[in-house]
């Protein structure tokens, strides 16, 4: 059974029309690209959809990051510790060139993953459910939804203030009483705060907050930037030993000591 409605309406969709209002939406290549016209021509569309339109399959350079790889690592454990059983629906919104979304089936059997860009979600297409669609307007049924995961994120994503809490608003009213949504994003530790006051200003309890300790590591790397692509470089930049050293070194600041922090929020 599909985890996907209307994002108009949030009904059923028949062959890719509201059963409710009868809008109607397209598809590229076998996904559902449920945007409505005006997000389709945005420009916030366009730059997300022109990372993926290549062969590139690492578009961020994350493959080439011990941080990231333990980032996803974090995130992977804390879904499985949300979610109640296999069959909890979970869903990654923004998902990117699908590194945390190729796994959700280890964790559901229900897995879906959207992005504004219909050629991201074209490469985990088979693996399990997929669409274009906006985090403004989730194409998921009213308290459907057990985990939800918006990573980097709301701020990196290029949202306004209103428009982060507007995307927690979905979030929220998609999730099941109790559900979770896990927010992750990468900010000065002075800009904290825009994450958990979106959080907040949406409707989420707070649950738990999660610092990843990785300020040491992505100050370093930024250092030796220059030698990008080096096998230097690459020996550093992938050594799981020295993340997890600065990783130590790190969490002796306390929160200043990270990039990434991880807020959950619970619907009530």
């Amino acid at each position: 059974m599909t985890l996907l409605a209307s994002p108009c309406c949030k009904a059923d969709l028949a062959a890719l029309a509201c059963t409710r209002c009868g809008q109607t939406y397209p598809s590229h290549g076998g996904v559902p690209v449920l945007l409505d016209e005006a997000t389709r021509a945005s420009a916030a569309h366009e730059r997300f959809d022109a990372k993926y339109r290549g062969d590139d399959p690492d578009p961020w350079g994350y493959l080439d990051s011990a941080a990231e790889a333990m980032k996803y690592e974090f995130m992977v454990e804390t879904i499985s510790q949300l979610l109640p059983g296999r069959d909890a629906p979970v869903a990654d919104i923004g998902c990117a060139q699908g590194l945390l979304a190729a796994r959700l089936p280890e964790l559901s059997t229900r897995a879906v993953a959207i992005d504004l860009s219909v050629h991201a979600v074209a490469r985990l297409k088979g693996r399990l459910e997929v669409a274009a669609a906006s985090a403004l307007a989730l194409p998921f049924y009213e308290r459907s939804m057990q985990v939800l995961v918006l990573s980097d994120g709301l701020v990196s994503w290029g949202l306004d203030p209103q428009q982060r809490v507007a995307a927690v608003r979905e979030a929220a009213r998609a999730l099941a009483p109790g559900g979770r949504a896990v927010f992750v994003e990468y900010l000065n530790p002075k800009r904290h705060h825009e994450l958990t006051d979106a959080v907040r200003g949406g409707g989420l309890e707070i649950d738990r907050v999660h610092y990843l300790d990785d300020r040491l590591w992505y100050v370093t790397e930024s250092m030796f930037r220059s030698l990008s692509g080096t096998r230097p470089y690459l020996a550093v930049a992938r050594s799981r030993g020295w993340a997890r050293a600065l990783k130590g070194v790190s969490k002796l600041l306390g929160p200043k000591g990270s990039k990434h922090l991880c807020v959950v929020g619970r619907a009530g």
